[in-house]
Order: C-alpha cells, then sequence, then structure tokens
C-alpha cells in the first residue's frame, strides 16, 4: 500500500508541475486568501482525493465527525477528476488551513443521525437539518436542509461528500451556504456568523467544507 501511495504522489508531483503553467486563472484567488503553503499537505490532499469514496448514501454518513481542516471541490464539468483541477482544489486548502485555525473552524463538529437529521456546530454557531440525496443520481452529492431552532427552513445547499476509512470530506456550495449564513448573521450577535459569511465569499463557484474524522 506504501508503494502505491508513493507511485500516486510521484505521478501527482510531476502533474502538478505541468499544469502549473495552466493555473493562472486561480492566481487571484489565491492571493486573496495569503501566501504560503506546505507542499506536504497538498501531496497528503491529492492521495486522500484519489483514494477515497464518492458512492455514498445517506446512511454512510452517519456518526459523531470533528473537522481537522479545510476540503474544497470545484462544482460542474468534473474538473477535480483532472489533476489539474485536484492540484489546484489542495493548494487552496492549504492556503485555507491557518484561517480555519485562526478563526475556529477547526474542530466544527458535524453529526449525522440515523433517520438522516444533522446538527453543525461551529464554535457557537449551531446549524440543524435533514440530509437527502441529490436528484441526477450525481455520486457523491447530497441535499442538506438547513432548519432555524429545528422548525424555519432557512434553505437548501448542494454539498459533496468523499469518505475513505478513516476519514470524510464534506463540501458545500460556497455560494448557497454563504446565503443561510448572512441571514443568520443578521438577525444574531454570533461573530462567527459573520466571519464564515465573508471567508465564503470569496469562493464563488467553488464548494468549501471540512475534513473530518470520527470521535
Amino acid at each position: 500500500m506504501k508503494g502505491i501511495k508513493r507511485i500516486i504522489a510521484i505521478s501527482f508531483t510531476f502533474a502538478i508541475c505541468v499544469n502549473l503553467t495552466n493555473a493562472q486563472s486561480l492566481s487571484d484567488l489565491l492571493g486573496k486568501i495569503g501566501g504560503g503553503g506546505n507542499t506536504s499537505n497538498t501531496i497528503g490532499n491529492l492521495i486522500e482525493g484519489v483514494l477515497s469514496r464518492s458512492d455514498l448514501k445517506v446512511e454512510d454518513l452517519q456518526g459523531n465527525w470533528k473537522a481537522s481542516g479545510p476540503a474544497v471541490t470545484f462544482k460542474g464539468d468534473n474538473f477535480l477528476k483532472k489533476a489539474g483541477g485536484v492540484a489546484a482544489a489542495s493548494a487552496i486548502e492549504t492556503k485555507l488551513q491557518p484561517y480555519y485555525t485562526r478563526y475556529g473552524l477547526t474542530g466544527a463538529t458535524l453529526t449525522v443521525n440515523n433517520d438522516g437529521t444533522f446538527q453543525l456546530t461551529i464554535k457557537k454557531l449551531k446549524l440543524s437539518g435533514t440530509i437527502e440525496p441529490a436528484q441526477g443520481g450525481d455520486k457523491g452529492s447530497f441535499i442538506f436542509n438547513f432548519k432555524a431552532m429545528g422548525k424555519i427552513n432557512l434553505g437548501k445547499v448542494t454539498t459533496y461528500v468523499q469518505k475513505t476509512s478513516s476519514s470524510m470530506d464534506v463540501m458545500f456550495d460556497a455560494t448557497k451556504l454563504m446565503k443561510i449564513i448572512e441571514a443568520i448573521a443578521k438577525y444574531s450577535n454570533i461573530s462567527m456568523a459573520k466571519t464564515l459569511s465573508s471567508l465564503l465569499s470569496s469562493y464563488d463557484g467553488m464548494c468549501v467544507g471540512f475534513k473530518m474524522s470520527k470521535y
């Protein structure tokens, strides 16, 4: 298994170099988030993306999950399946990591129950609702129905999930999730809602979320 991972890592390192000239369109976005990066983290993210499962059902998401950092994927055109797309998503995750640590997004928890209900807690910000498969047969695609106080509908957010034997990436449509967070921020004094809304505003056209492990 270690030999396979080593081969994958070498292959993706080569793919990153080959696709570097094609990634210039992301330079403005990366510039907004900040400089720096960790090559080993990026390679690890690439390997996890290759070995993860996306043919999931709602019951596969059950459990108590805790976030260790950011997870990113792109919407449409199967972009993530291309080496350049995987490299770009992993690079953005590396750029986001310090912000997740600074603002307390690392440590967020997600509980998914047997009946498909969930609760997402980010410090003092608590979101709950139900999960259902997305229409169209898109593998790993779900709809998270967010509710306030368990009753008031806040909206639906397309969510992409990938899972390995020990972890799960949960990535929300950034634009739609931002609208829900903005509504919460407007009618509450929770500073985390305002921070998260501001962070998501930089990610129109992408899905941003959490790398999680069971606890």
